[in-house]
């Protein structure tokens, strides 16, 4: 069976939870078993090149921007669980900032799961070189409203 995926659907896998990853694997396996084909354009694995940080950044912004706080009333801060609680929101905060570092350090060396298995995925595919004929095709369905 032959497989086309869209640049989406890769930038997808940065959003994508551990478990859909490892579902998303099975896919690295039927091609090596050569149940499917995948093809990719030169175009898709550019996009995918380019889209990657930009999808990354958002979520490490997203993440940074989220702190472990205690909104109360005052009459709350006389008690003993609110020192607990918020000696408890400190070390929580302290372990978010570990988990941005480590995550940072992935995200530099390509070591995130999603680009361990786009890579392993790009390694396997069948790749479409664009070139003069097929750009004139394109160029033709686009103008024909038509896009692939």
């Amino acid at each position: 069976m032959n497989l086309f995926i869209d640049t989406n659907i890769f930038i997808d896998f940065y959003r994508r939870s551990s478990a859909d990853i490892e579902e998303l694997q099975k896919l690295v396996e039927y091609i090596v078993r050569g149940k499917f084909a995948l093809y990719v354009p030169d175009q898709i694995l550019k996009e995918v090149e380019r889209n990657r940080d930009t999808t990354i950044s958002n979520a490490v912004t997203e993440f940074k921007n989220q702190k472990f706080e205690l909104h109360c009333s005052v009459f709350f801060k006389h008690y003993a669980e609110y020192e607990e609680i918020n000696a408890f929101l400190k070390g929580a905060n302290k372990k978010h900032a570990e988990l941005r570092e480590k995550a940072n350090q992935d995200i530099q060396n390509r070591g995130l799961a999603a680009d361990k298995l786009i890579q392993d995925l790009f390694d396997k595919v069948k790749k479409i070189e664009t070139n003069q004929q097929l750009f004139e095709a394109a160029k033709k369905r686009y103008r024909l409203g038509n896009p692939p």
